[in-house]
């Protein structure tokens, strides 16, 4: 409040009430010697004909209280009541928990700084206006996304809703990160990357070697990283590695910007019980498909598959029963590199060979106890392969590829 401290005897006496911060929302009641005075249309208070002293009183002054709450949605939980009322400048706290222990939560409002603590605890201080809270869960392919679960040299981190941007030198995924994500089962994964920035490919290699696991990207085509995270585990199985990525112009690591989206997890544990010809290798059961990359694996890369995997389509009981075996092969470049002919096959008893890509129908397949069946490239690249025993009684033959139907079903047909 402020006015003069002294008044003419008979004269007016005029002052005015100022709110500090955090009270705009009370509605005072000023009193002069007990009886109640109203704000002038100026916004001051005026006394007339003062002749004596004045007491004047202010009352019904409270603090400012606002709201904070976190809207509801599926995939967590809010201990407690999901809206407090709290008093300007104060703090709120919520308990948020996700409903899968896997999964992370990211608590926000646009200029708000949301802080979390232990035991799934978020708060927001110095409260002094209505807040919501949004809540979003990122499982374990979407934590890829968080800025926390990567390292850049030199360069900055920007996480949008679907995509993850990273300039600078040197981009790392964290070891923590590659440990969560073995720990609940997965074995390979795979992102897609883009690059704004004048780069001729991108190096994908294994913190602890180089060589270890070593694989470029070309930015002339969409990039798909495709990685086995089974290399990134140590020998003893007590520790893990983290995954490097690097701009590369003329061969040369290089400052730039990469966009890092669309990312899957795969859990493809048989694939992993396989021999590669090199670490570099990666061979893992996507949608359905055995997809084989041998991009930086050099020319004539080859997976061997276990003899459980290749009894079940070349000693399959109907197999056993029929004069002839036929396997269906289905195959399909992802990136067709340098290769002139499709995958080289070779399993039971049968000599390596060529297959057409589309679809080839390999005949009389035979099967002995301990067989293997081999998939290879003649040079590097990226193919989907997927397979089909049938059996008939046709000595040679007789069912041939008549169209590829979808992802999950191989169309046939009996020819004449």
């Amino acid at each position: 409040m402020s006015g003069e401290d002294t008044v003419e005897h008979g004269g007016n006496y005029i002052f005015t009430l100022t709110m500090d911060e955090g009270y705009s929302q009370c509605d005072p009641v000023v009193k002069v010697n007990g009886e109640v005075i109203s704000e002038g249309p100026d916004g001051k208070y005026t006394v007339t004909g003062v002749e004596k002293a004045l007491n004047i009183t202010v009352e019904g002054v409270t603090i400012d209280t606002f709201t904070v709450s976190v809207i509801e949605g599926s995939g967590y939980t809010i201990s407690g009541e999901n809206s407090k009322t709290v008093s300007y400048n104060q703090m709120a706290e919520f308990t948020i928990a996700p409903t899968n222990a896997n999964d992370v939560l990211v608590v926000s409002a646009e200029g708000i700084t949301v802080v979390a603590g232990e035991n799934n605890t978020y708060s927001v201080s110095e409260v002094k206006s209505n807040i919501t809270l949004s809540v979003r869960v990122y499982d374990l392919s979407q934590q890829l996304l968080l800025a926390s679960n990567w390292s850049v040299t030199d360069g900055t981190i920007t996480q949008n809703d679907n995509n993850l941007n990273l300039s600078g030198g040197q981009k790392t995924i964290s070891s923590e990160y590659i440990k969560k994500v073995i720990e609940a089962g997965y074995t390979h994964i795979k992102f897609t990357i883009g690059t704004t920035t004048q780069c001729d490919d991108i190096m994908l290699q294994h913190s602890g070697t180089w060589n270890r696991y070593y694989r470029l990207f070309s930015t002339n085509e969409p990039a798909v990283a495709r990685i086995d995270l089974t290399e990134f585990i140590d020998a003893d199985s007590s520790s893990y590695y983290s995954v490097i990525l690097n701009n590369r112009v003329a061969g040369n690591p290089s400052n730039g910007e990469i966009t890092v989206s669309d990312v899957m997890l795969i859990q493809s544990t048989e694939t992993t019980n396989w021999t590669k010809s090199n670490s570099n290798i990666y061979c893992a059961y996507e949608d359905g498909f055995i997809v084989l990359d041998t991009h930086a694996a050099g020319n004539d890369a080859y997976v061997l598959t276990t003899t459980e995997w290749w009894a079940r389509y070349a000693n399959n009981a109907t197999a056993a029963a029929q004069s002839q075996a036929t396997l269906i092969v289905y195959t399909e470049w992802i990136q067709q590199g340098g290769n002139s002919r499709g995958i080289i096959w070779g399993g039971a008893g049968d000599p390596v060979v060529a297959l057409n890509i589309g679809g080839t129908a390999v005949n009389n397949i035979t099967y002995s106890e301990g067989n293997q069946c081999y998939w290879a490239l003649d040079s590097e690249g990226t193919i989907k392969i997927k397979c089909d025993l049938l059996s008939n009684r046709n000595t040679y033959g007789g069912f041939q590829v008549n169209s590829y139907a979808g992802e999950n079903e191989i169309k046939y047909c009996h020819s004449q």
